[in-house]
């Protein structure tokens, strides 16, 4: 009886029309905090950005579902289009509905939004700010009722505003409109079948922390999270792998200019001239030295030019940072090489960087390491070929990795070159330091397996 009701209702409706969408609600990536970037060709979890950078938020603002929504205009005022193509079948009729609000930040008051049905534009929807806040976003439900053409239809939505502060999108859904069956004159009693008995509750496996290893950072070139192309905002509180925000907002840096190694780097600037702080906490032991490293440029997209940060060992502030980005471009962020010698008083120490730049656009940051520092190894000669010329200020040494001790005036400039094979070169510059010391040691990292390489420091100012 049951089986013959369903196939009843089969035949009246026809095979199954969900064009369900997939993350409507623009909840995947999960977890972000405050938002995300997505410039055109990227596949956003279900969608794809046709045009311009669009931005996924988390719990900055209110939602109309869940925690995320989606900003169609992205960074640099350029405004997004995305779409999704969804599962139909030809002459059935859908719903779509979806939540309309607009980023309440900045100007112009009134959102425009574009909604298109494959190449039919449905409507030109308008949602003005006007007394909308973080908390209140006034959320307005629309709906339309469209009619499905072939077995894959593509759902478009396009910013109408020229600002990064765009129209907002959240609780997007499509369902097929259904005929309501009329009631049999004697309608059969239906058993429906018991439902299965669930299984058991297991909780999740959450694996044990990793204990940090001494004198080893965690994501000091911050490289996690992957794959991002433009950048990534990351809040107060948030949790950046390895790395706390303790202040401000901070942005990874993906693709979208040089890194001093690997691809992705790190703004200490953020979102709405929220200057950064941030800090990583390492397993040390106490009255052990240990060698802090790091590359600082500037983001060179905006002012001013002198970008500034301070460096903290604990409590103690180990410099006070400037770069100038005159000249500098996206594909040439002109990283400087630093290089600190500290001491440890417990077991756990704290490396800090705290922006001193009030600006969107700040300094920059990559390859942050700490090591340990061992008793150089005295030469076999008794001391170093640059010493024995004649060259003051040189010291080559030579351990598990070749070092240079340059000694000179606090803030010189210097070039670090080297030469495979012969002194005649050629010479491959391979890091700009400035002297934060006195006597400045820097080490070639990783160690070389050639049997003769050239070192010189070249004086820049």
């Amino acid at each position: 009886l049951w089986g013959a009701t369903v196939l009843g209702f089969g035949l009246l409706f026809g095979q199954p029309a969900n064009a369900q969408v997939t993350n409507g609600g623009f909840e995947r990536p999960f977890g972000i905090n405050p938002y995300h970037v997505f410039v055109a060709g990227d596949v956003l979890s279900g969608w794809v950005v046709e045009r311009g950078t669009v931005e996924i938020v988390g719990t900055y603002w209110q939602a109309a579902e869940g925690t995320q929504s989606l900003d169609l205009n992205g960074i640099w005022e350029d405004t997004g289009t995305i779409y999704q193509d969804l599962h139909t079948v030809p002459g059935q009729e859908y719903q779509i509905r979806f939540a309309l609000a607009g980023n309440p930040e900045g100007g112009p008051a009134i959102k425009v939004v574009k909604v298109f049905w494959e190449n039919n534009e449905l409507a030109a929807l308008r949602f003005d700010t006007t007394g909308r806040s973080f908390t209140d976003m006034g959320w307005q439900y629309h709906q339309f009722t469209v009619i499905a053409t072939g077995d894959s239809s593509r759902l478009r939505f396009q910013s109408g505003s020229p600002s990064f502060c765009g129209p907002v999108l959240d609780d997007i859904t499509t369902s097929p409109e259904t005929l309501t069956p009329v009631p049999p004159t004697n309608p059969p009693v239906i058993i429906p079948p018991l439902p299965p008995i669930p299984p058991p509750y297991e909780p999740p496996q959450v694996p044990p922390p990793v204990p940090s290893q001494p004198g080893v950072f965690t994501n000091g070139g911050f490289e996690q999270p992957e794959g991002i192309s433009s950048y990534r905002v990351f809040g107060t509180g948030a949790s950046l792998p390895g790395w706390v925000v303790e202040r401000g907002t901070v942005e990874i840096v993906g693709s979208y200019w040089q890194a001093a190694e690997g691809t992705q780097s790190l703004d200490l600037n953020g979102i709405f001239e929220e200057i950064g702080t941030i800090y990583q906490d390492a397993t040390t032991v106490a009255g052990q030295q240990y060698r802090v490293s790091f590359a600082y440029a500037g983001n060179p997209d905006g002012g001013p030019n002198l970008k500034t940060a301070m460096v903290f060992w604990n409590e103690t502030k180990l410099a006070d940072l400037s770069f100038d980005i005159t000249g500098h471009t996206r594909e040439d962020l002109g990283w400087t090489n630093y290089s600190f010698l500290v001491t440890a008083t417990g077991t756990v120490s704290r490396l800090r960087f705290q922006s001193t730049t009030t600006s969107f656009c700040g300094p920059t940051l990559d390859a942050i390491n700490i090591q340990p520092v061992s008793a150089e190894p005295p030469n076999p000669d008794g001391d170093s070929v640059a010493k024995r010329k004649g060259l003051p200020g040189i010291h080559l040494g030579v351990g598990k990795t070749p070092w240079l001790t340059i000694q000179g005036t606090v803030g010189s400039e210097y070039r670090i070159e080297r030469a495979d094979g012969s002194l005649s070169g050629p010479w491959e510059t391979v890091a700009t330091l400035v002297l934060t010391e006195t006597t400045y040691v820097w080490h070639d990292q990783p160690a070389t397996n050639t049997s003769h390489r050239f070192y010189r420091s070249v004086l820049v100012k």
